[in-house]
């Protein structure tokens, strides 16, 4: 039985029975010793999911999937998602596609354009000079000096997961500072992450603009024939966010991404993961259609259009690796 996007379990791929799914993936690329705390879906095996899926399931789009489902259509069909905007989706996954004869939906971080680091980006390289350990111990440090009255509220634990919602690939030390980052106040967190990154001397507008597509590339992806959607601007957790700010975020991401691709933009990818049940009229309210989840399942008959599940590509590659699935 599927459990909730807030219990602890998920349903497993399965495309013997699965018919109606929806697809995650984030960086496509060859793992790299300087990025150690990015763990990419590589470009062969990113091929050979899409083989696969293509052999088992009608590629289409996301809203296509959502009106099978619902019709409870016996044609199976899958649609592919990747988060983000990164630019290797754009030098690695648009040319696999192409040759293939594949579509996709794309979600950029419209703020990254800029020149700006997400906090998710910011972990992911701090996680690629130092180990998770040392900067667990580094932010409850910094804490209990700069901001004691959080510190009790903020701990991050090493010895037990603080959630199952998020984070359900890292190990348990990695998962947590994760989570913290995403719980903390928002001041608290970018003041502790920039101190960091300033003190290493890290460049971040060098590596915006080395992690992210720009809008040049995002509106050549959308001439081609893939979909654009939004990802919000600044790529924060609405459960941690005010109804005002999340609407502020929705309406500028989809109005930089009209602009860039000339084309309504009605297609929603949750920020971390982190739907809100009571913020449909706001997705209606900017002509939002679909919004996507992470919760781990296929698209059932009686899904609600802005709470879509999405597959991720290591339940794809688990399903290919297990000899007992096949």
């Amino acid at each position: 039985m599927a459990a909730v996007f807030r219990g602890q379990d998920f349903m497993k791929f399965n495309p013997h029975t699965d018919k109606h799914i929806v697809v995650k993936y984030h960086y496509v690329e060859n793992p790299r010793h300087d990025r150690a705390g990015i763990h990419p879906c590589p470009v062969n095996e990113f091929e050979r999911q899409i083989v696969f899926l293509k052999k088992n399931f009608k590629i289409t789009s996301v809203p296509e999937v959502f009106r099978a489902a619902r019709a409870k259509s016996s044609e199976k069909m899958c649609a592919l998602t990747f988060d983000d905007g990164l630019k290797d989706n754009y030098l690695n996954v648009a040319p696999l596609l192409k040759k293939h004869g594949l579509t996709a939906t794309f979600f950029p971080i419209t703020k990254t354009w800029e020149g700006f680091l997400p906090a998710t980006h910011r972990i992911h390289l701090l996680l690629s000079l130092e180990s998770a350990g040392n900067l667990t111990d580094l932010f409850n440090s910094f804490l209990r000096s700069s901001f004691p009255k959080l510190s009790d509220s903020f701990f991050v634990p090493k010895n037990k997961r603080m959630t199952q919602r998020r984070k359900i690939y890292d190990d348990v030390i990695t998962a947590n500072f994760k989570e913290t980052m995403n719980l903390v106040p928002r001041t608290v967190r970018d003041s502790f992450l920039g101190a960091l990154l300033f003190d290493m001397k890290v460049d971040e507008k060098g590596w915006a603009r080395e992690l992210f597509m720009s809008p040049r590339e995002i509106k050549g992806l959308r001439d081609y024939g893939h979909s654009i959607g939004s990802h919000g601007h600044y790529h924060d957790a609405f459960d941690m966010l005010d109804e005002q700010s999340i609407l502020a975020d929705i309406r500028v991401s989809k109005k930089l991404l009209e602009e860039t691709t000339q084309v309504p933009v009605d297609i929603f990818a949750y920020p971390q993961s982190s739907p809100r049940d009571e913020i449909g009229h706001l997705l209606a309210e900017e002509q939002i259609a679909y919004a996507l989840t992470t919760e781990k399942q296929q698209v059932a008959g009686n899904v609600n259009h802005f709470h879509i599940p999405r597959y991720d590509t290591n339940d794809i590659r688990d399903f290919l690796n297990n000899p007992k699935t096949r």
